[in-house]
Formats: structure tokens, C-alpha cells, sequence
């Protein structure tokens, strides 16, 4: 049976919401001794999915969420968020993101989710993330990020505050 590690039940969320791709996943995946040792028996079967099939998104996406599911039942949800959370506080998640991937999870019922991140992220949809950052042109690109900015400090204590509303309430979490 698989043991809930920190470091991989972060890499599986990541991997969930794209912030890692399938081939930085599956890169992780064949050389993650963490993920080994985590995974257990249970590790043959993710290494075993043939990541270039055009269904291996899918694929991988639905093993990594039943082995979630099985190391921390029903936390998903509020580990996500906290660590989005935490991301926004120490400033080690691009803030787009992490308002867009809050307002998501509000979005799917999660109503203990603050509802500022769900009315934000609408500002912010012209805005790209971190991951589209190499679609633009550069000039543009820093106008744009100059903008979002402005957005960012306009609630930066709101959003600081909703942050840390989260992670107040998500203590609560234990999973297996």
C-alpha cells in the first residue's frame, strides 16, 4: 500500500493541475527514489503506463488521483488549497495561478473556499500564468505582467488575509 510523503502528494497535485506536464511528471516519475518508496508495489504500475499513448494524460491523471484518494482519503481539495495558500504567502506560486486554481476549486462546491479568490480571478483573465509566459512576445509580455501587478497590489491584503483563512481552516485534514 502506498504511505502519504509530502514531497510526492505535492507532485501529484502539481501534476493535476498542469503545473507540472506529463513529460516533466514522467521524467520525476522514472528518477524519484521519494516516489519509489511511496508508491511501493503500487510504483510498477505508474511506471508502466506508456506515456507517449495519446491517452496518457488521461491515463496517468486517473492513476495518480486513485492513489491520492487511497494515501490521503477526501484531502485533495484542502491539501491543494493549502498549498496554493502557502504559495501566495511566501510568494513561490505565480499569483494568477494560484487565484485561478482557488477560484476553480470554489467553483466545483469547495465553499469553504474564500469567495474573494472566485471574484479576483475574473480580473485577471486576461492575464496569463507562469506556463504561458513563453507564448508571448517579451515587450508585451512585461506590459502585461506590469498590469497584473497593479491587480495584485489592489488586493494584495485580501488576498494575503483569504490565504491564510485557508490554511486556518484546513488543519483539519488527515488523510490515511
Amino acid at each position: 500500500m502506498a504511505h502519504a510523503d509530502p514531497a510526492v502528494c505535492e507532485a501529484f497535485d502539481r501534476f493535476l493541475t498542469r503545473e507540472l506536464t506529463l513529460p516533466e511528471f514522467e521524467q520525476w516519475a522514472y528518477s524519484s527514489r521519494q516516489l519509489e518508496l511511496a508508491l511501493g508495489k503500487r510504483y510498477t504500475d505508474l511506471i508502466s503506463i506508456d506515456f507517449k499513448n495519446s491517452h496518457a494524460l488521461h491515463n496517468v491523471a486517473q492513476f495518480v488521483r486513485a492513489v491520492y484518494e487511497e494515501i490521503r482519503p477526501g484531502c485533495l481539495a484542502r491539501d491543494r488549497a493549502s498549498r496554493l495558500a502557502r504559495g501566495i504567502l511566501d510568494e513561490s506560486i505565480d499569483l494568477v495561478t494560484s487565484v485561478r486554481l482557488l477560484a476553480r476549486l470554489y467553483a466545483e462546491g469547495n465553499e469553504w473556499i474564500p469567495v474573494i479568490f472566485y471574484g479576483i480571478e475574473s480580473e485577471l483573465d486576461d492575464f496569463p500564468s507562469a506556463a504561458q509566459y513563453h507564448l508571448w512576445e517579451p515587450q508585451a509580455l512585461k506590459a502585461k505582467l506590469a498590469q497584473a501587478q497593479d491587480v495584485a497590489h489592489f488586493y494584495r491584503v485580501r488576498i494575503r488575509e483569504a490565504a491564510l483563512e485557508i490554511l486556518r481552516g484546513n488543519a483539519g485534514c488527515q488523510g490515511a
